[in-house]
């Protein structure tokens, strides 16, 4: 059994490797692209690199693949285009930060994704508006009844 582990460790490891030479590749590879694009040819102009009709392409001819993805997988991948169109200097909307919502909480919406006992320490009115599950939701409860807060 450690054997066959050990195996499959080694294997995983190799995947790693050359996935993270794909992404320093890919990374680069946009960066080029994003210096090649006619500065005129721009769809908005606060989002240089932003053309939605070659996403739509890109994401079409990748349905079959997107669909498997576990929507943590394709928020990784979101969050990945994101980075390496944008350049980290905003060239590209920045969906992470909900650029695209109008008409939602954003500081409700992050919030939802932080460990719920720091909500409930930090932003306890904020935690009464989000749907916890109930076995975090009695988690809460016993430590905050155990623990009291400094």
């Amino acid at each position: 059994m450690k054997k066959n582990l050990s195996i499959l460790r080694d294997k995983l490891e190799i995947i790693n490797d050359k996935f993270f030479k794909l992404l320093s590749e890919r990374k680069e590879l946009v960066r080029e692209i994003s210096l090649s694009k006619d500065s005129g040819v721009v769809f908005l102009e606060q989002f240089p690199n932003y053309a939605p009709a070659r996403e739509w392409e890109l994401y079409n001819r990748l349905l079959i693949v997107l669909q498997q993805l576990s929507l943590g997988e394709l928020l990784a991948f979101s969050l990945l285009i994101e980075e390496h169109a944008g350049g980290g200097i905003g060239k590209y909307p920045a969906w992470s930060k909900m650029v695209h919502i109008e008409s939602m909480d954003v500081t409700l919406a992050k919030i939802s994704m932080i460990n719920p006992m720091l909500v409930a320490l930090l932003y306890p009115k904020e935690l009464g508006q989000l749907k916890i599950a109930r076995l975090f939701k009695e988690i809460i409860e016993n430590v905050k009844g155990e623990l009291c807060p400094l």
